[in-house]
């Protein structure tokens, strides 16, 4: 898959048909529109893309409005590599800053979308807004449709229980710990994937050291201590362990952290890359009243945690059998 990052090689492509969102979390009534657009592509003879935006405009205005950071279903890399997984061949990234956001719908359209990425083909959400104000719509494509000549799709939503599918509903879940929801709805299994950097060690100095994951900018949508497994991506080994997720209240308050227990795992892990896929919430976030206190909670986080991940062994063993 080709990756376009920012304005400037937006020039001289290959006919395109074109589908354009956040697609954060790659969920199912994304997968929906994507196959449209892959399975059109294909038809057509029109290359398969994606145009969406880092940060996302809500990361964005939460920022302009000094407002706490939106969690966030996946990093850019897992987006891209869904996004590959589903046949999308050309991904375009465009920095979502003051430009794009004050950018009149009737401007992205030309400007972006058919003089930049060459679209003869749009295929779009059912709940799909762009341009400044969020004023472009279904019904604004369709009224410059004869303008420009492009044919147009809309993608109606796809429901989960009687719930309309979207990356709110799936971040709400994982808040609430609700993992097997959160993944039906995805279409795939939730996981987190960064690179080990120093923390400050105050897991060693208590008995329970652990790898603490590099967050950037990003806040994962869970909080909380999680039953884990994981890994180094592209190795079968996969570690159990179990994870906190949140701003510490009792050492600290206020960063968000991601840092994992590994069980039986002594490697030196700093500096790689890792995997950790939750299985089960084993309990919120705490603040406790003192280290003691802590340890201890930590101790018993550990027991009911492999007792999580025994039990998901052998449910997962009886399938197999």
């Amino acid at each position: 898959m080709r990756i376009v990052r920012g304005y400037t090689h937006l020039q001289n492509l290959a006919a395109s048909i074109v589908t354009v969102g956040n697609f954060d979390g790659v969920h199912r009534g994304h997968r929906s529109i994507i196959e449209t657009v892959v399975r059109q592509g294909k038809r057509h003879g029109l290359v398969p893309t994606v145009v969406t935006f880092e940060p996302l405009p809500e990361e964005y205005f939460a920022h302009i409005r000094q407002l706490s950071p939106m969690a966030r279903l996946t990093t850019m890399r897992i987006k891209a590599q869904r996004l590959a997984q589903l046949g999308v061949q050309q991904l375009v990234i465009l920095p979502f800053t003051s430009r794009l956001a004050t950018m009149e719908a009737e401007r992205f359209l030309e400007a972006i979308l058919i003089k930049g990425l060459n679209a003869h083909s749009l295929v779009i959400g059912d709940d799909f807004r762009f341009g400044h104000r969020r004023r472009g719509d279904f019904a604004l494509l369709q009224a410059m449709q004869k303008q420009y000549g492009y044919t147009l799709e809309a993608s109606s939503s796809i429901l989960h229980d009687g719930v309309r599918v979207s990356s709110s509903q799936i971040r709400q879940w994982l808040a609430d710990g609700e993992m097997a929801r959160a993944n039906q709805a995805l279409g795939w299994e939730w996981y987190f994937e960064s690179r080990v950097v120093q923390g400050d060690r105050l897991g060693r100095t208590i008995g329970f050291p652990t790898a603490n994951l590099r967050l950037g900018k990003i806040r994962p949508p869970l909080s909380g201590v999680y039953a884990v497994v994981g890994g180094r991506p592209g190795r079968s080994e996969i570690w159990q362990g179990v994870a906190n997720v949140g701003i510490r209240p009792t050492v600290s308050g206020g960063v968000w952290r991601f840092e994992v227990h590994w069980f039986d795992v002594d490697d030196n892990l700093y500096g790689q890359r890792l995997w950790v896929r939750p299985i089960a919430r084993v309990r919120p976030e705490s603040k406790f009243a003192s280290l003691a206190a802590l340890q201890r909670q930590i101790e018993a986080d550990c027991r009911a945690a492999r007792a999580i991940l025994s039990e998901q062994n052998q449910m997962e063993s009886r399938v197999t059998e």
